[in-house]
Parts: C-alpha cells; structure tokens; sequence
C-alpha cells in the first residue's frame, strides 16, 4: 500500500510541476501583451481586468473594447493549447467582483446576481471565440473578496474587477 501511495503522490508531484510550468509561460505571456495597458495586470497567479475595461456601471454586457481586451487574452490561450499536457485537467476559473455599494438595477437584485452575470458573460465570450466550454469555470464572489480596504472612490474600483485564475480542479 504504501508503495501504491507514493506512486500516486510522484504523479500528483509531476502534475503540479507541469501546472506550474504551462501557468508561468501563459502568465508572463499575458503580462507581455498586457503591458503598460491601465487596469489590466498579471498579479501572482491571477489576471485581473478592472471593470471598467469590460462593463458599463451595472451592466454585464461586454463593451467592444473589453472584447478586444479579452481576445488578447483567447490568443494567447490558444496558442499555448497545443503545450497543455493531455493529463493536465486545466481549468480557467472567471471570478466576478463587485463592490460595496448596493445594486440599482430591475436586472440584478443584489451584487451577487451582478458579479455572476458579468463572470458568466465573460465565459460566454471565451467559449464563443474558441475556449473549450470543458476548460471554463465562474465564481461569483461578490463583494466579499476586496484587494483595497475601504469606500473611497479608488477602493471601490478596485474591487469591482474580474479575475481570470489559471488552476485545476
């Protein structure tokens, strides 16, 4: 048995090596294309778009520009495909973040509604444009996931964001 346990933690090892590899390549790439691009930035092991670059205040519909944002990123997603190892259950994971103030809209009841329609919009678009639908995944957080403290006008866009994480199930 603990021959067998082994085995299976070298290959656990060996995915997560491989993981590490193909996310550090697809993220430098990332960081290359999207540089000197204002709230568009590769942090750690994140992709984070301001919302501002994707969505009107309160809207979830992709703006034209965000798309071209977001086909930058589908590029670069397909031209790192063929490298992805076949046994490497990749998962590109869309977070939706809002803000604290509360939602004014008939659509979205609350800013989890809003944040879940953003992220699943933005899925959409990557599967429309080529993403395998297998590949995807959306959480919508809210506004309990801040990266600034506070309600001054800048905290507040920072955390109404999507964040695109490169991970596996």
């Amino acid at each position: 048995q603990l021959v067998s346990l082994i085995g299976r933690k070298d290959k656990e090892i060996e995915r997560l090596r491989k993981l590490a590899k193909y996310r550090s390549e697809f993220l430098a790439k990332l960081g290359q294309v999207f540089a000197g691009v204002p709230d568009i930035k590769v942090q750690g092991d994140r992709f984070i778009f301001q919302s501002e670059i994707l969505f009107a205040s309160g809207r979830a519909d992709i703006n034209e520009s965000g798309k071209k944002e977001l086909d930058k990123f589908v590029n670069i997603y397909k031209e790192m495909s063929p490298k992805l190892p076949g046994d490497l259950p990749l998962l590109i994971l869309v977070q939706g973040h809002t803000d604290t103030d509360p939602v004014r809209s008939k659509r979205y009841k609350s800013n989890w509604e809003l944040s879940s329609a953003r992220a699943l919009e933005v899925v959409r678009y990557m599967i429309e444009k080529g993403v395998p639908s297998s590949r995807v995944g959306v959480a919508a957080l809210s506004e309990f996931h801040p990266v600034a403290k506070g309600i001054s006008p800048e905290a507040k866009r920072l955390n109404r964001r999507i964040e695109i994480k490169i991970t596996t199930l």
